[in-house]
């Protein structure tokens, strides 16, 4: 059997697979020789070949595909890449990684039934960055909101210069609605308002204290809403659709050759360019563009797309997906096992525990899991 690490239904024991960059490893470079490419894994992958062992009492041998550590693809003059190449050469008489259910470009080899029912391909791009403190600010009204505290606010300056006008008769010149305004902007923002003309009348004196009050509410509303703000930060708009991808300019890396041409074969302009954007590329390069450079979309083959994949929140999953697809193990077309394999599978179906054994994956790699 063939099996190499992927997040998060193959995870080496005591490595920390990268969810994104899958065969970014924090343990020693592989071998070369394959016969002694032989690595113990956890999760749903790792506990299907043990239930494959107990139910038909048989001790498999689990190893890496002889050339890439990928699904693979069936080349166009014969051959094949990956796991695909030794399931189809005899070398291994299952390849036991998730599969998704497209075409594999040869028929000799087969889809056993499938062990994850919805299988969603997304693309990952890098988290919007944070807003600009003074649009934070901004925000914490809306629009509205800060439409009405500016009317109030110049109404208030209309009416404090007509009170001016009516009490001017001792004034040697009328007053300026500028120095009218002036006043009343630090009654709004709770200034020292002792240079105001004094307030001798009730009804001055009532329209200053209004105005004091209002200021008081609005502050005291501003003050709890950006003490939120600053305790969680906001980012601007993620990419959330395939039209915002493609007029973001990125570049769309794919870490296995499976999904080199997952923009093609639809009939959309902006597909299209997307497909043209499209390539294949090493895990480093990812890493790099993805979380340093911030320049790079990614792929990912297999990857559980409903909840975050980084810890610090640096990666974001467009909401729009290409496509929603059940995934399966790789058996050849001749396989005397075809039949057992499924029957067994079929029962850990049944049973709930494929979803299980997903679910507890990231309990911890210390946790004693068979494989």
């Amino acid at each position: 059997m063939t099996m190499f690490p992927n997040y998060p239904t193959a995870i080496p024991r005591g490595a920390k697979l990268h969810p994104v960059c899958k065969d970014e490893l924090d343990i020693d470079p592989l071998p070369l020789d394959p016969d002694v490419r032989k690595m113990k894994y956890y999760g749903m992958d790792s506990e299907v070949v043990t239930a494959l062992r107990k139910s038909l009492n048989f001790d498999p041998q689990v190893r890496l595909p002889h050339n890439l550590p990928e699904h693979g693809v069936a080349l166009p003059g014969g051959g094949a890449t990956g796991a695909l190449a030794d399931v189809l050469s005899g070398a291994a008489d299952a390849a036991m990684n998730p599969r998704m259910l497209v075409h594999m470009g040869t028929t000799d080899a087969v889809f056993l039934m499938p062990v994850v029912s919805r299988s969603r391909v997304c693309v990952v791009v890098p988290r919007a960055p944070l807003l600009p403190f003074y649009k934070t600010a901004l925000r914490v009204f809306t629009v509205e909101a800060w439409a009405t505290i500016l009317s109030s606010y110049f109404a208030s300056s209309l009416c404090w210069h007509v009170f001016r006008k009516i009490y001017a008769s001792s004034e040697r010149r009328g007053p300026r609605f500028s120095d009218s305004m002036r006043q009343v902007l630090k009654l709004f923002v709770t200034l020292p308002y002792s240079s105001l003309p004094s307030l001798q009348r009730v009804s001055s004196r009532m329209f200053a204290a209004s105005c004091l009050i209002f200021s008081i509410i609005v502050f005291s509303a501003f003050q709890g809403s950006l003490v939120k703000i600053l305790t969680s930060p906001e980012h601007s708009p993620d990419i959330d659709t395939l039209e915002d991808l493609d007029e973001s300019g990125v570049s769309i890396a794919v870490t296995g050759t499976l999904l080199a041409t997952a923009f093609n074969g639809v009939d959309s302009a902006v597909w299209k360019r997307l497909a043209s954007k499209t390539m294949l590329a090493p895990s480093y390069y990812i890493k790099k563009g993805l979380f340093e450079d911030r320049n790079l979309a990614v792929i990912p083959e297999y990857l559980p797309v409903e909840e975050s994949y980084d810890s610090e929140g640096r990666i974001h999953v467009v909401g729009e997906c290409l496509a929603t697809l059940a995934a399966a193990y790789v058996v050849p077309r001749q396989s005397p096992y075809r039949q057992q394999f499924e029957t067994v599978i079929a029962r850990l179906v049944e049973g709930g525990l494929l979803a299980h054994w997903n679910d507890v994956t990231g309990a911890g790699e210390d946790e004693e899991k068979g494989g």
